[in-house]
């Protein structure tokens, strides 16, 4: 592809460049980068993989977009996670059981703001039922490729005082979710509890 073509190119699409700042651009318009320094800035994004040039023309190559199950997602960390994913655009499953450990108003007011991300979905799911669990979900089928486990009874009280509930919440909820990764072909199990 000859160089004027090259840069007439960049030209047109170099805001898509999630890099490129406003100064960038300006010194772009007012002729302070020169022809050789576009063609080393499309040369940089080509090795980057971030665009793309051939006979065709040029494509610009977007970040993949996945989608999440996130357990624990009204929970502190859960909720923060899903809440940067979505602002990356990414497509999150959030699942809670929304337990009375703390104030459950608090996780109520979490998912209604993750609810106001058009690609958020919200269960209200106990990992530990392993009938009730999947069925919820199974509508995404395969979709689901990073399962982020933050679900987790949290009480260090009830760890104590009624150690099988606690041993149940938590380790066959995640036992549950790993199998569940499994059989769905998952690509990822992020875990932390």
């Amino acid at each position: 592809m000859n160089r004027d073509l090259r840069l007439n190119l960049l030209m047109k699409t170099i805001c898509f460049n999630p890099n490129c700042s406003i100064t960038d651009l300006k010194k772009i318009l007012h002729g302070r980068i020169g022809p050789n320094e576009l063609i080393e800035a499309v040369h940089e994004l080509e090795d980057k993989n971030e665009i793309v040039i051939d006979k065709s023309g040029l494509t610009v190559n977007k970040k993949p977009k996945y989608m999440y199950l996130i357990t624990g997602a009204a929970g502190f960390i859960g909720f923060h996670i899903s809440l940067e994913l979505l602002k990356k655009n990414q497509s999150i499953i959030g699942v809670d059981n929304i337990n009375n450990y703390y104030d459950q108003k608090i996780k109520h007011n979490r998912v209604k703001i993750l609810k106001q991300f058009p690609k958020f979905k919200f269960h209200k799911i106990d990992l530990s039922n392993k009938k009730h669990f999947p069925k919820k979900i199974n509508r995404y089928k395969n979709k689901i490729q990073i399962i982020i486990h933050l679900a987790g009874q949290s009480s260090g009280e009830i760890s104590f005082d009624n150690p099988v509930t606690d041993l149940n919440k938590n380790t066959v909820s995640t036992l549950n979710l790993i199998n569940y990764g499994i059989k769905k072909k998952s690509e990822r199990i992020i875990y932390s509890s």
